[in-house]
Parts: structure tokens; C-alpha cells; sequence
């Protein structure tokens, strides 16, 4: 891998510069946060593989004790006989190429049922006149939500739940290069069992952290009930906006899982994804390489449901079209 790396001109010398996914919902930290401080990406690029750190200096990357602590505190690198070593998988061109392909295979295979399933998601949100949301609660609730409920309880996915030893994050954490265009993620805030599903991309980051921290979003989040089907935005934007309320009585839970239980169906178990990284260089666990082929595969099916015009992405920016509430309980 590290002959690779260095082959590769055209890649940036430095993780902090490539695609960073972190799937850890329990984290207290970002571990991406850590990555992308000082020249940590640039030590994590040199590491790949495992060099002394006599090596990475004379590659011109200057190393100090307080980085390695702390890069190993959070379970980074690890340093053993001398020799530093990134532990995150790290998925040059051709590798995340392969992957990308895998993906859209599987993505093929499922595309028939998946798209009357999310057809059944949609016509619901329009019967409801919250159309609007319905690439928010396709794509957040279904494909990056409910799906990853339907792999843990197959076994393919890591722990997340933090411990004393792993009291920052837990979970997975990789590098990609080059990222996917427009991907999509979601990050929440809760209050209770009630959270708020934002589903972003580079466009629309900014404007849902200015939605998350706006003060009446606890409000709006405090109103919500596994007895209510919607909640209004009036108080934070402009305008009349109602988002859904998706419980797990709702009929939209029940289709998102019929559209999850297909997604899973055709994705390979962990130790099938772990050969397929290890056939693209690199070597990972079998719950590592299920996370990073299930997003792969989550990401190729949007964009496959937006083609067919079946869910069409929202007005790039516009941070209304990508919330909704989840209630657990």
C-alpha cells in the first residue's frame, strides 16, 4: 500500500485533503476532527503501510510525541517495534473504483423492488401534502437509517457504543479519493426519544448546522409525539413549512423497512465485503468493509431513484427539504 500511495502523484499527500466518512452515531468526538487538525492527514498518508518515524520525518513530515498520543488515543495509528501504523482503511482510485462498481451491481439488482418501495414512501409523504420531503425521508430515514438497523441485526456491522477504553468514538472511520460528487450524510439532534433528521450534503452543511442550533428547533423537537405526523418549521423559517413525524407506528416505517430489507438483501455479508477490499489492497475487518460497501451501495441507489424520478434530490441549499423528526419510541 505505501508503494501505491507513492505512485499515485496526482493524490493529495494528505488524508485531511480526501473524503472523510465516519460512521460512529455515539461519538462524543469526531475522530474526523482529529484527522484534519495541524499535518495529522499528512502523518496518516505517511503511516499507511507502517514506517518508523525516522522515515516519515525524512519524507519531510515533522512528528511530535503530544500528535502520537493523541493520534493513538484515538485509535488512529498504532505504534508497535518502532514502526507507526495508520489503522483506518485508506481507498486510493482504483480500490474505491472497485467498490463503486461492486456497488452499482448490487445497486442494479435492487432497483426494481427498491423503487416501488420508495414509490410507496413518496405517494404516503403527498397524501400527507409533505411531498417536499420525500428525498429527506427516502434517503435519511430508509436508505441511512432504517438499513443500518437491518445490517446490525444481520451481524455485519462494528460496535458503537463507547466504553472506557474507546470513550471518544467507536465504530468506522475511512479515507476516500476521490470522493463521490453530491454524496449525502446525516447528522441528528436529539432531545429524548425525539430526533432531527438532517440530511446534508457540501451545499446544504452550513445552512442545517445554522437550523440545529436555531433556538426553536428544541422546540419544535419537544412538540413532537409518535401521535403527530408532521410539525411546522414557521417559527424558524419564513414561511408555512411542514416536515414529517415518522414513528414506528407509521406506515412510512413499515415501507422503509421493506425498502432496507431489499437494500441488505443484495449487498454480500461482511467477510464477502472484507474480500472485496482485500481483492482492491486494502485490509480492514469484515464489519469495516461492510460499512464502507453499505454506503457505497446506499449512495449508488439514490442516485439511481433521482435518474428514474422516482425521489428527486431537493433544491440544492435549501435546508427545509432535508429534515424530518424521528420519534423511537
Amino acid at each position: 500500500m505505501a508503494e501505491a500511495l507513492r505512485a499515485q502523484s496526482a493524490v493529495p499527500p494528505d488524508l485531511a485533503r480526501w473524503s472523510l466518512h465516519c460512521f460512529c452515531p455515539k461519538a462524543s468526538r469526531n475522530p474526523k476532527r482529529i484527522v484534519e487538525l495541524d499535518n495529522n492527514g499528512q502523518l496518516l498518508f505517511g503511516a499507511v503501510g507502517g514506517k518508523t518515524q525516522a522515515e516519515i520525518e525524512a519524507d519531510g513530515i515533522p512528528i511530535s510525541e503530544s500528535q502520537l498520543v493523541l493520534l493513538e488515543t484515538f485509535g488512529l495509528v498504532e505504534r508497535r517495534d518502532n514502526y507507526i501504523t495508520t489503522r483506518i482503511p485508506v481507498l486510493l482510485p482504483e480500490a474505491i473504483s472497485a467498490i463503486r462498481h461492486a456497488a452499482a451491481t448490487a445497486a442494479r439488482h435492487a432497483v426494481a423492488g427498491v423503487s416501488e418501495a420508495a414509490e410507496d414512501i413518496v405517494a404516503t409523504l403527498a397524501s400527507r401534502g409533505l411531498e417536499s420531503s420525500a428525498y429527506a425521508v427516502v434517503f435519511g430515514h430508509a436508505l441511512d437509517g432504517v438499513l443500518w438497523d437491518s445490517l446490525r441485526q444481520r451481524g455485519f456491522l462494528p460496535e458503537i457504543e463507547l466504553t472506557v477504553a474507546e470513550p471518544f468514538w467507536k465504530g468506522a472511520l475511512w479515507a476516500v479519493y476521490p470522493g463521490r460528487a453530491g454524496a449525502s450524510g446525516t447528522n441528528e439532534l436529539s432531545i429524548g426519544h425525539n430526533h432531527l433528521v438532517m440530511v446534508w450534503d457540501d451545499a446544504s452543511a452550513e445552512p442545517l448546522r445554522d437550523l440545529a442550533s436555531h433556538p426553536d428547533s428544541q422546540t419544535l423537537l419537544k412538540s413532537a409525539s409518535r401521535d403527530t405526523q408532521r410539525v411546522s418549521l414557521a417559527s424558524i423559517f419564513d414561511d408555512e413549512f411542514e416536515i414529517p413525524v415518522i414513528s414506528k407506528q407509521d406506515e412510512i416505517q413499515s415501507k422503509s423497512v421493506d425498502l432496507a430489507e431489499q437494500v441488505a438483501d443484495v449487498m454480500p455479508d461482511g467477510e464477502g465485503c472484507r474480500v472485496l477490499l482485500a481483492d482492491s489492497g486494502v485490509v480492514t475487518s469484515a464489519e469495516e468493509a461492510a460499512v464502507i460497501v453499505a454506503h457505497e451501495l446506499i449512495w449508488e441507489m439514490a442516485e439511481m431513484l433521482e435518474e428514474a424520478d422516482v425521489v428527486p434530490f431537493p433544491v440544492a441549499g435549501d435546508p427545509s427539504h432535508r429534515v424530518f423528526v424521528r420519534v423511537d419510541h
